[in-house]
């Protein structure tokens, strides 16, 4: 900001000319024209501005910050809460994470809650009749899904003890578990692995 003062010496009356060029410089720097006004060469490396000083009505847009200046440090992130976390799953646009994104750390792995998968382990025991092979098959009953053991002469239903509705599970894997076959009657735990569709 220019300060002019033509007539500097001892006991001299400041000239009307500097006095007002000088005032206008003051009124001038606080203006809002570029050119003169506060820029960033006025304002000191170190000032330290209280981040509280800045307007809670106008903010800083988006167009203002660098690209990449968002960084993991920035966003807001808590070990215990989550719902202090800063992302939530609206920031995420359909159809863009990829596999790696879903990738954990090394040496870590994911367990059944995360994967949501549901296990289910259901004794079963009844008459299949008498012969060498027993076969498993899925069947439906109404809208859940039921599994069966057939034999020679006989089928025995073994429904999941929560129901696993067709319209919203897929039923990964069902195996039998303990299976024994004494005469005529089969018996065991079917072991059925699901997770929803949803």
């Amino acid at each position: 900001m220019p300060i002019t003062l033509t007539n500097a010496t001892a006991d001299n009356d400041a000239l009307a000319a500097d006095y007002n060029a000088n005032l206008q410089s003051v009124r001038d720097k606080f203006s809002a024209t570029a050119s003169v006004g506060i820029g960033n060469a006025d304002i000191a490396t170190d000032a330290g501005i209280d981040g509280t000083k800045l307007s809670t009505t106008n903010q800083v847009p988006e167009d203002r910050l660098l690209t990449d200046a968002v960084t993991s440090r920035v966003l807001r992130k808590d070990a215990v809460t989550s719902a202090n976390r800063a992302v939530t799953n609206d920031h995420v646009q359909d159809g863009t994470l990829t596999k790696r994104a879903h990738t954990k750390t090394v040496g870590s792995s994911f367990s059944r809650a995360e994967l949501d998968l549901t296990v289910q382990s259901v004794a079963f025991s009844g008459s299949v009749g008498v012969g060498a092979a027993v076969m498993l098959f899925r069947k439906t009953v109404g809208p859940n899904y039921a599994f069966g053991l057939t034999g020679s002469t006989a089928t025995i239903t073994v429904t999941p003890s929560t129901a696993l509705p067709t319209a919203t599970t897929l039923v990964l894997e069902a195996l039998v578990e303990n299976f024994t076959l004494v005469g005529a009657i089969a018996a065991g735990n079917l072991i059925i692995i699901s997770i929803p569709l949803t």
